[in-house]
């Protein structure tokens, strides 16, 4: 008795694709792992930057939390 993978292989018609190369023949994966690498560390540096905003955002904002409870006179711990 066949599998139901095995039967519809078998039963549809098309373009079968075997033993494709992970790689174009002309192509250098080694360029593809630079250019992996660079685009990650691009990103890298955008998440870096947006952290350091956000962190500053945040200082800024307890800055003037605590501006406003020592001109409201609460206490501050």
């Amino acid at each position: 008795m066949k599998s139901l993978f095995t039967f519809l292989l078998e039963s549809e018609e098309g373009v079968v694709y075997k033993d494709l190369p992970i790689a174009p023949v002309h192509a250098d994966p080694l360029l593809w792992k630079e250019e992996t690498i660079s685009m990650l560390n691009e990103e890298l540096r955008r998440t870096d930057n947006m952290m350091v905003k956000l962190l500053d955002e945040l200082e800024d904002l307890k800055r003037q939390v605590d501006q406003y409870k020592s001109a409201e006179g609460v206490e501050q711990p």
